[in-house]
């Protein structure tokens, strides 16, 4: 699930789809993710 999110924000950040990251940050709470998980680059 976190990979999932991670993928998505990162092609969010290459495209800056401000949309796309704030829908990420919605279901990330939605789910009971932090989002540092899927933001922080590992």
């Amino acid at each position: 699930m976190v990979e999932s999110l991670q993928q998505r924000f990162r092609l969010a950040e290459e495209t800056r789809d401000a949309r796309a990251k704030q829908e990420l940050f919605r279901e990330a709470v939605y789910l009971g993710i932090q989002p540092q998980l899927f933001t922080d680059p590992h």
